[in-house]
């Protein structure tokens, strides 16, 4: 009898550690196409250095929304610190994402150079 309890009670914390973490991992809200595979994580510091080097990539770059447009097609996106920010324009994709100031995304696109501007064209959108 101790033995089942012991079984029940150890299969019952791995299934609740597997709910909590797949809770915690996973975005609370997400526009946008399904994330890409083999999307490469960079830092927005990164991509303001060497824009071109991401050229045809499919990047996945976190921050938090510091500016946003009226209807939702592009806002303005933050590293943690606020030290580097990159414009996301979501509008090639056909997406709007809420007005919402501060909040934490995952930004998954490609970068586009547009003159003397760097952009990030946003495939999907996860809110954190």
């Amino acid at each position: 009898m101790g033995k089942r309890v012991i079984v029940f009670v150890l299969l019952f914390l791995v299934f609740t550690g597997y709910l909590l973490f797949r809770g915690l991992s996973s975005p609370k809200e997400a526009f946008g196409a399904e994330a890409p595979p083999g999307a490469r994580a960079v830092r927005i510091g990164e991509i303001l250095a060497n824009p071109t080097a991401y050229a045809g990539q499919t990047l996945v770059v976190d921050g938090k929304i510091s500016v946003t447009c009226g209807s939702g097609c592009w806002f303005y996106m933050v590293s943690a610190d606020g030290s580097e920010g990159i414009l996301v324009d979501l509008a090639p994709a056909g997406l709007t994402v809420p007005r919402r100031i501060n909040a934490a995304v995952r930004v998954y696109g490609g970068v586009r150079v547009d003159g003397n501007r760097v952009l990030l064209e946003g495939l999907r959108v996860e809110f954190r």
